[in-house]
């Protein structure tokens, strides 16, 4: 495009959809569920590999609960991140009376835990997409991603679970802004 007095500017031919998700407290943090939908996948048992074992603060080769699923975006229908939700397996299975999946998984989330949740850490990584996770983000393989590793604590700072989410990285962005507080 060109602009009398400006100079000419280089636009891409594809329209690009972003999304932003601006979060400044831990109610924003929660509120990320709202503008995305969650379509889950699966849940199964696994045995804590390393990094699984560190993310939960349990032994290797404990048994754990994974719900794994796909973040869209509500408006464009198009993959926004993969999410993964784990739990020690020791603790008890979810809740009777749900015939579907994705509704348990929301009331584990929602109605026990998020009442619960005193404390949320977060570590932030880049990472390179698999093979896999590129198939079900419509990306390409080995292309540049971010992983947010969220851990949730109870009001005694018991771990009671950890969310992990893993955008491609063209759709992610962090900013932080700090203050002085003299």
């Amino acid at each position: 495009t060109r602009r009398r007095g400006s100079g000419t500017t280089v636009r891409s031919s594809e329209v690009r959809t972003d999304f932003e998700q601006h979060i400044h407290s831990f109610d924003d943090l929660l509120q990320f569920t709202n503008a995305t939908g969650l379509q889950l996948l699966f849940s199964d048992r696994i045995s804590a590999d390393s990094t699984l074992a560190g993310w939960l603060n349990v032994r290797v080769g404990s048994e754990c609960i994974h719900f794994h699923g796909i973040r869209y975006h509500r408006r464009t229908q198009e993959p926004y991140c993969l999410g993964e939700i784990f739990r020690r397996a020791s603790w008890q299975g979810l809740p009777e009376g749900f015939t579907r999946m994705e509704d348990s998984l929301r009331y584990l989330i929602e109605q026990q835990s998020l009442q619960q949740i005193q404390r949320v850490e977060q570590s932030l990584s880049a990472v390179t997409i698999t093979p896999d996770q590129a198939h079900e983000l419509n990306v390409a393989p080995s292309s540049p991603g971010f992983r947010a590793v969220r851990r949730y604590f109870d009001r005694k700072g018991h771990l009671l679970l950890v969310a992990v989410t893993l955008h491609p990285g063209h759709l992610f962005s962090y900013f932080a802004r700090y203050e002085r507080s003299d």
